[in-house]
């Protein structure tokens, strides 16, 4: 896997991913068919496999999350301090 091999390709992946708010691991096409218990594809591959994870949360997740951290809040006012 030649474009794996230059540190430019995972590092201008790992900056595009990061900016759109994703880490990005790269993984190897060897490591995936080892733990498939598979040979490898021989020869050199164009495609770049990758797993990629959120690290931001989208609009509608911190809505949802806004309205039920203010929902706990008024819970807690409820059964909070009493005269």
């Amino acid at each position: 896997m030649k474009g794996l091999e230059q540190p430019d390709t995972v590092n201008w992946m790992d900056k595009f991913f990061r900016s759109n708010g994703f880490r990005v691991n790269v993984i190897e096409y060897n490591e995936v068919a080892e733990n498939l218990s598979r040979d490898p594809p021989s020869g050199d591959s164009k495609n770049i496999l990758f797993v990629a994870e959120q690290l931001r949360l989208s609009d509608s997740q911190m809505e949802s999350w806004r309205a039920q951290f203010q929902r706990v809040e008024e819970e807690g006012d409820e059964d909070g301090f009493e005269d």
